[in-house]
């Protein structure tokens, strides 16, 4: 038989507080194991999921370009057709293409022209209106300490409510 030591007042309860938050740290330690091992699994089914459906996005883009390139030719043999000469629809038909092109083009550039990547006037007239607030706020106001002066405790209830109403906006 192991001798047993007597214990002192107070180590007991020492001894089961240090066991209890033992026991909280290894029961969390497990949950957040179990917790991670579950969000692994999930996001491995969302990674097959996202691969899948990117691989389904390619595929659907060439063939949208094929579609493009076979309404080209279709487009080209009509106006072949029409025109008498194969050379003339397949000229016809990149011309009618680079004009289309160069429209899209145009309209683009202008379309970009218009933007302004660093101007936010609204933004940039908040940020101002803020600021002005915050100094009105923060700079002592002589009417305020000719008031506070005289009545130290008091503060009419008008100049309280534009004070709240002036921070507030």
């Amino acid at each position: 038989m192991a001798s047993e030591r007597a214990e002192l007042p107070g180590e007991e309860a020492e001894r089961g507080w240090r066991e209890r938050l033992a026991e909280v740290s290894s029961a969390a330690s497990r949950l957040l194991a179990t917790r991670v091992a579950i969000f692994r699994e999930e996001a491995s089914v969302k990674a097959v999921l996202l691969a899948r459906g990117f691989a389904f996005t390619v595929v659907a883009a060439a063939m949208a370009a094929a579609t493009l390139l076979m309404a080209a030719a279709l487009i080209a043999a009509v106006l072949a057709k029409l025109l008498g000469s194969v050379i003339l629809g397949i000229l016809a038909t990149v011309v009618i293409y680079g004009a289309g092109a160069g429209a899209a083009a145009w309209a683009g550039v202008r379309a970009l022209s218009r933007v302004k990547p660093f101007d936010f006037p609204a933004t940039a007239e908040e940020l101002a209106r803020d600021r002005e607030t915050v100094s009105a706020v923060l700079a002592p106001e002589e009417d305020e300490q000719t008031v506070s002066v005289a009545n130290p405790g008091e503060t009419p209830v008008e100049d309280l409510e534009d004070r709240f109403r002036a921070g507030s906006e």
